[in-house]
This record gives structure tokens, sequence and C-alpha cells, in this order.
């Protein structure tokens, strides 16, 4: 009878740690800001989507990403998504690690974070491409995205196309990328959070003491 309240507490605490990520999976954030300028214009007209390449070095939770932007005429409806990414042809990959599963709006007038939630996505060192994509030809809708024009991210640029894709479809997925360079910017002010590896620690921490409670009882 005693035997099993050790072994419990140790598959509790590994299941614990296994739903925020093993701690070597954590990997390390990426931050690009705060905004210095402009990127005009993602649109429901032109610009068709906007894309922040980042660079994986070691296998990574990714808890989420965000860009930031502002609604400047009607509302522009995309959708987030994430691409493996190619940066000597600057193209992406046809593998798509992350779809968002509704058509989100910019809307507000100020600028805001546009925040997506990536629950247990985990990505592979590499090149990746973060993205925001719109294939509302119909819209009226404009917004400006913050940006950055000094380089101080050097393991990713932006990108952005004004060709028709649908990013649902990976295989047919090709859309040419044109790099902020090309207008005197960088990059887009962007995150990607990952879990704290102290939550996983204190989590499991918790588990044991309410394993070693009941053995006690």
């Amino acid at each position: 009878m005693t035997l099993r309240y050790p072994v419990l507490s140790a598959v509790l605490a590994v299941t614990a740690l296994c739903a925020l990520g093993s701690p070597q999976a954590f990997g390390a954030p990426i931050s690009i800001g705060p905004r210095t300028d402009n990127f005009i214009a993602f649109d429901e007209d032109t610009v068709r989507g906007v894309g922040q390449s980042f660079t994986i070095a070691s296998t990574t939770a990714v808890q989420s990403f965000s860009f930031e932007a502002q609604s400047t005429a009607d509302t522009v409806d995309y959708r987030a998504y994430i691409y493996g990414w190619n940066s000597t042809t600057n193209e992406n990959t046809s593998t798509q690690f992350f779809a968002q599963g509704s058509t989100q709006s910019i809307t507000s007038n100020t600028y805001t974070p546009l925040v997506v939630e990536t629950p247990g996505l985990e990505l592979m060192p590499g090149e990746y491409i973060a993205l925001l994509y719109t294939t509302d030809t119909a819209g009226t809708g404009q917004a400006f995205l913050g940006a950055v024009n000094n380089d101080t991210y050097t393991e990713g640029e932006g990108f952005f196309t004004t060709q028709v894709r649908d990013p649902e479809t990976p295989a047919s997925f090709d859309p040419s990328w044109s790099s902020l360079t090309g207008i005197s910017l960088e990059d887009f002010v962007f995150e990607l959070v990952v879990p704290e590896p102290a939550s996983a620690v204190l989590l499991a921490g918790a588990v044991l003491a309410l394993a070693s409670r009941r053995r006690r009882i």
C-alpha cells in the first residue's frame, strides 16, 4: 500500500512537467521592438500578407506570438500562421506548423498587440516565418503595423507580399515575399513568448507536496 504513493507522486510530477513542456524545450523568447516606424499598409486591396522570419536555436515550446497593429480604414480580417522559412531564397516552405482556427479582425485605431495563442506548439531548431494573411479580396480594410528601422534582430527580418494565395493549403502556398529592407525598414514589432521553466518547477513541486500529504494521511 505504501509503495503506490511514491510511484504515484513521480507519475504526477512527470505529468505536470509534460503539460508545460520538458525543461530543455522551453527555449528562448524573441522580442523585437519597440516600434520606431510604421509599415504602410496591410490591407485587403494590395498587401495580402505580412510576416516576420525568425530562427529557433533549440527545441522551443511556443506559448504565443504577436504583432502590433492599428486600423486606419475599416477593419482588416486575417488569420495567423507559422510556416517553415528558407532565408537563402526568401521563400516559405510548404510545411505549416501552426494555423489560427478562426478569422480575427484589426479594429483598434491605436496600436494594439495582436496576440496569437499557440497551445501545445513545439518548434525544432530551424528557420520559420510567423505571418498574418488576408484572402478577402473584396474588402476595404487597411491597417498599419508597428515596425523597426534598426537591425537589432539579426536572426530574421520582416516581409510582405501582394500576392493572393491560400495559406490554408500548404502545398500550394507559395507567395513571392518582399523584404522590408527594400522600403528602409528591418523588422516588424514582434514577440514570441515561451513558458517560464519556473512555472513547471512550481507545479511539479505542488503535485509532489499534495501526494506527500496524502501519503501521511
